[in-house]
């Protein structure tokens, strides 16, 4: 015949019991017993949040429309002494780019939707800046507002022989980057330094084409050219 196979279905009474007519159905090799989820069931979804917030603590998603501001006005809004410039959100071991005022202002961009395991965070001001790498002298310098990548660099000792300051990055507590844009020795893009943010200096490429070692290679091998040419020359005359 066409039938493949039977299905029986058996309703589940209050307090996960079965009716009798499933406790009295007889199973056979083959069968397959499937229990179907609640209608609308979704598991319960967590967020982190920590530091300088009204009311640190774990939050539950409640609507799948849930995004960051409201989970922080959930937890009170900030506290006078936070930080914006040092919100992070963590998702999976990883800090998502997002502007704080922006998210608070509903930009969808950085007001986004929420994951289970997301983690926010906020800090106090640290009133410092960071500046390593190719540097004299990599430290943490004191956060002074209205001075350039440039002015931090010197600060902590210049730039060494081999420091190209002109395209240094600049890493911020929020997650983002932006870097020095210079052409031609002038400077075109110069990121603003806020609090907390770190400074590095990229060395100088290496040119291996002009290096000391390059030129001294080739002169070698030119000697050792001359020189075999004047004992092949040697060697007809003999």
């Amino acid at each position: 015949t066409d039938t493949t196979s039977k299905v029986f279905t058996f309703p589940v009474a209050p307090g996960l019991r079965l009716a009798d007519v499933a406790a009295q159905f007889v199973l056979e090799a083959d069968d397959r017993i499937q229990v179907r989820g609640a209608p609308g069931f979704r598991a319960q979804r967590v967020v982190s949040v920590s530091g300088m917030f009204t009311y640190p603590g774990d939050y539950a998603i409640t609507a799948s429309s849930e995004r960051v501001a409201d989970i922080v006005a959930r937890a009170g809004g900030t506290l006078p002494v936070a930080y914006r410039g040092s919100f992070k959100l963590t998702r999976g071991g990883k800090v998502v780019g997002i502007d704080f005022n922006r998210a608070m202002r509903g930009n969808k961009d950085h007001n986004i939707l929420l994951q289970a395991g997301d983690q926010l965070s906020i800090a106090e001001d640290p009133r410092t800046v960071f500046v390593t790498g190719a540097v004299n002298r990599p430290s943490l310098v004191v956060y002074e507002p209205g001075l350039s990548v440039l002015d931090y660099i010197e600060l902590a000792g210049g730039p060494t022989d081999k420091g190209l300051a002109k395209h240094a990055v600049v890493d911020y507590l929020s997650g983002f980057s932006r870097r020095v844009r210079a052409f031609a020795g002038v400077v075109l893009v110069n990121p603003a330094v806020e609090s907390g943010a770190v400074i590095t200096v990229p060395p100088k490429p290496e040119d291996k084409d002009n290096s000391a070692e390059s030129w001294a290679r080739v002169l070698g091998a030119s000697s050792a050219i001359a020189s075999l040419i004047l004992a092949i020359a040697a060697i007809k005359k003999l």
